[in-house]
């Protein structure tokens, strides 16, 4: 597989995708585990129990064959540079020692190269690559365009990855565990109401839209609010209760504009649907009302 691009400099710091041990020349010693501590600028904050379990059954059956890159620390010890997965399940199988390159590094080296490793291994999920991202640029007090360079990527896909950030919670949790992609929130990010970024991805999964409908529909949502189709002013409290119960009944956007007061408001209700089959799904629902 080809290598991901670096940053200037960086290959020559530390080859990352190999199967060989990171440095063939360089000097390796055995250091006990506990000795050994945590990479602290870690992107990565998910591991998987079961592979992490494999990989550990792999290394007390053929030992640890790639050595992990470790920088001083205080006293006698050492700071993870790169192999966090590898030390976990070193720990799992009962290691007392492992193999290790030791290498001087300073902080901003220490988290680009850990960033980098995972990146190349594809073992971040989006957000914690866009988490990084940010640590990265504030730690350091750098530029998207900074970061661009550094990471050897294009300065577009540093920012459409820091606004992921941008999501709340809640999405930012699905995106994560893999429930939606990072393709479809990139779409939801552009919508600065919550409680339509929330439909819009139960739809995504209710009805297994691909990122080209979700974008159509983020399209079509940005095109009524710019014509003034969609009403965004504040709605009276009860309007708006009532609004969201035939939203949640009826699983698409409604919007009721009303005026007046009491039993004398009079109005009309919108009900967005976004194909035939939707409409017909809709039509169906009322008809048994």
């Amino acid at each position: 597989m080809a290598q991901r691009g670096l940053g200037r400099g960086l290959d020559s710091l530390i080859p990352l995708r190999t199967k060989q041990p990171a440095e063939p020349n360089a000097p390796k010693e055995l250091v006990s585990v506990e000795k050994i501590r945590p990479n602290r600028y870690q992107p990565r904050t998910r591991f998987n129990d079961s592979q992490l379990q494999e990989l550990a059954d792999s290394i007390r059956e053929q030992g640890l064959i790639q050595p992990l890159i470790v920088t001083p620390s205080d006293g006698d010890g050492y700071e993870l540079i790169a192999g966090e997965r590898r030390l976990r399940a070193a720990k799992l199988a009962g290691l007392a020692e492992v193999p290790v390159v030791v290498r001087k590094a300073t902080n901003r080296e220490q988290f680009q190269l850990s960033l980098i490793e995972n990146l190349q291994r594809e073992d971040l999920n989006p957000i914690e690559e866009a988490q990084a991202f940010k640590r990265l640029m504030e730690e350091f007090h750098l530029t998207q365009e900074e970061l661009a360079k550094v990471m050897g990527k294009g300065r577009v896909v540093i920012a459409n990855t820091l606004r992921l950030l941008n999501l709340p919670r809640s999405l930012q949790d699905a995106v994560s565990d893999g429930i939606i992609s990072a393709g479809h929130a990139r779409n939801l990010v552009s919508i600065e109401d919550e409680k339509l970024q929330g439909e819009i991805a139960q739809r995504i999964l209710d009805e297994k839209l691909t990122v080209r409908e979700v974008e159509k529909i983020v399209s079509d949502w940005k095109g009524a609010i710019s014509s003034g189709r969609v009403d965004t002013r504040r709605k009276d409290p009860e309007v708006r209760a009532l609004e969201e119960s035939l939203r949640k009944a009826l699983g698409t956007k409604v919007e009721v504009r009303a005026r007046g007061k009491g039993e004398s408001t009079k109005g009309h209700i919108k009900i967005a649907f976004y194909s035939l089959s939707d409409l017909e799904r809709l039509v169906a629902m009322l008809a048994k009302t």
